[in-house]
Formats: structure tokens, C-alpha cells, sequence
């Protein structure tokens, strides 16, 4: 008997331009599981509204504008979302605190105000940072070291407490 006398079984060893997209295809399927799983392949993270209260609890839109526009602008330039707070251990327990005494006292809903935000500057496309990629509460810390090589593209409530200094890479000469 040949593999002409049955067809259907006839299996044809695969050439190695067959092997090669074979493993090419298999390397894609791993990158694209590894982007979703890291959450690169996001416009931006699912839980940035949490990050956005959990990094400024005062529920100030203008703030939220902000740091959502700096989250922009780092993910548009091919950095990570840099937000420390979605790094928290207890992140959904303490925003949820959060919310429920900005309710109570200061009758603000901070999800709304965070959502609203980032709608505002990932669909609507504005920014409020001036382009900024870093930023960093001068008002409470100091200047930190990363931004020494860096320029100051805009300050929210300057020379009080509430400081926020916004940052962006200088241009680089060639």
C-alpha cells in the first residue's frame, strides 16, 4: 500500500520555511498572551481610576486631569503607566475608604470624578500636562533625583503644600 492508496492519512513532513512560521506563529501567540497578562496591550490599566484617587485622595478634578495625562503621555511614549499606587497591597480596600469618607465628608464621589477624568483625556484626547511624563508632589517632597536632567513643564498649586511639580525628558542633541 502508498499514501496514494489512502489519501486522507497522507501526512507530509513539514519543510523548514513550514517549521519556521510554525515557531514564529507560536512566538507571537506567547507575546500577545505576555501583553495582555501585563497589561501593555491596554490603552491604559482597567483599575487607573483607583490608581488616579489612590495617588491624590483630596478628589481635586484638575489633579486627576493631570496624572491622567502624564499616564498618556508616558504610555504614548512607550513607558509603563509609572502609577506606584496600583502597586499597593491593599489598593481596592484603601480606595475604597477613601471613596466612602470623600462621600460622607466632602459629599464627592471620587469614582465618578476619576472616571470622568480619564475619559476626558483617553477619549477625548486632551492633556494637561503639558506633555509632562513625570511627575512628583513638590509641595510635601523634594525635588527628586530622576528629575534633575529634566525640565519643568507646569506646576499645580505652586508654593503651598499641595504642590505638583510635572516633568518632561529634555531633547536630547545629536
Amino acid at each position: 500500500m502508498t499514501n496514494e492508496d489512502y489519501p486522507r492519512f497522507y501526512h507530509k513532513e513539514p519543510n523548514g520555511f513550514d517549521k519556521l512560521v510554525l515557531i514564529i506563529l507560536i512566538a507571537l501567540v506567547a507575546i500577545f498572551i505576555l501583553c495582555v497578562r501585563m497589561g501593555w496591550c491596554e490603552e491604559y490599566p482597567r483599575n487607573l481610576w483607583q490608581g488616579l484617587i489612590a495617588e491624590d485622595t483630596s478628589g481635586d478634578y484638575q489633579t486627576y486631569l493631570s496624572i491622567a495625562s502624564v499616564v498618556r503621555n508616558r504610555i504614548d511614549n512607550g513607558l509603563n503607566h509609572g502609577l506606584i499606587a496600583l502597586k499597593r497591597q491593599n489598593l481596592g480596600q484603601f480606595v475604597g475608604q477613601e471613596c466612602a469618607y470623600a462621600l460622607k465628608i466632602k459629599k464627592i464621589d471620587l469614582t465618578k470624578l476619576a472616571t470622568k477624568a480619564i475619559q476626558e483625556v483617553f477619549e477625548d484626547g486632551k492633556d494637561y500636562a503639558n506633555g509632562a511624563t513625570h511627575y512628583e508632589h513638590t509641595g510635601v517632597y523634594s525635588t527628586p533625583y530622576w528629575a534633575k536632567s529634566m525640565r519643568i513643564v507646569k506646576a499645580l498649586y505652586p508654593n503651598t503644600r499641595r504642590e505638583i511639580t510635572f516633568y518632561k525628558q529634555l531633547a536630547r542633541k545629536r
